[in-house]
């Protein structure tokens, strides 16, 4: 493989770093809501609990306030775009595909061009860049001496290092998600059963027993809250079909015997790879 240039970097540690806090954050409030029930539930009648029920309440306020005044997943996809972007203009250049497919020079002038184009074009991202990685090379030596290999060496490195192990991450990545989604969704049944049991249970209970109906309940709520978040049912789907995709064109590499048919196969990958992206955006923010 080549390094990644330094702004593409950026750009990821940007998006990795956000959207790990963005759903420890998430996690913290979920936990504190549920930990509140029970405490309301079981112990309101001691003086300290109502206390720290209190405190528990300020803190889920402000944390609501962090999640409304600090726009986590816009960040954290604004930045993701920017690092797609970015790694898909650098597949192009170093597989010398469209629009890369010139002199050296000129392509190295496009590249850089390309990479502060996007840049300047993502004003939200600028507002969180830093100068972690400012001293990284942002035209890599390893990046520009694959345009120097045979035709048939770019495309077999195209081929094994982007094509296939795309392909693989979004088979990896349906699978899992296609398994938490079923996981989450027996765990809403279960809770829901268990609910109903509990409420036709206290309609003729003569004991002082108080079933746990409202902590469950608040359960439920924070799981599907969890589930639409990380929508795993919607990435099951996505993945899965990125990678049918990714398969019928990794079908045409062994046809490739010209720098124009290369070209456009990976024209057609960074295609499918960026719809895919694209797509999946579009559907968090609405």
């Amino acid at each position: 493989m080549f390094e990644f240039p330094g702004i593409y970097k950026e750009a990821d540690n940007i998006s990795n770093k956000t959207q790990k806090c963005y759903l420890l954050v998430l996690k913290l409030y979920l936990a504190i809501l549920i930990v509140s029930s029970v405490l309301f539930t079981y112990f309101n009648d001691v003086w300290e609990v109502k206390i720290v029920n209190a405190i528990l309440s300020l803190i889920i306020l402000a944390l609501s306030f962090v999640f409304f005044l600090y726009d986590f997943q816009g960040v954290w996809y604004n930045a993701r775009a920017v690092a797609e972007s970015i790694k898909t203009s650098c597949w192009r250049f170093a597989i010398k595909a469209e629009p890369y497919n010139i002199e050296d020079e000129k392509a190295d002038e496009l590249l850089v061009n390309t990479m502060k184009h996007i840049v300047d074009m993502n004003h939200d991202f600028q507002k969180h860049i830093t100068a972690c990685f400012s001293c990284n090379e942002q035209l890599p030596d390893s990046l520009t001496k694959i345009r120097l290999l045979p035709l048939e060496e770019r495309r077999d490195f195209y081929h094994n290092y982007r094509v296939l192990e795309q392909g693989n991450w979004y088979k990896n990545k349906s699978e899992y998600n296609n398994k938490k989604s079923k996981l989450f969704f027996a765990l809403l049944v279960l809770l829901s059963l268990v609910i109903s049991i509990f409420l036709f249970l206290s309609l003729g209970k003569t004991n002082s027993f108080n079933y746990p109906v409202e902590i469950l309940l608040s359960l439920l709520s924070i799981i599907f809250t969890w589930v639409q978040t990380k929508k795993y049912k919607e990435l099951n789907k996505s993945y899965a079909l990125a990678s049918y995709e990714i398969g019928f064109i990794s079908s045409q590499k062994n046809k490739i015997t010209s720098e124009e048919q290369l070209s456009e196969y990976v024209d057609n990958s960074e295609n499918a790879f960026s719809r895919e992206h694209t797509q999946w955006i579009a559907r968090k923010d609405n």
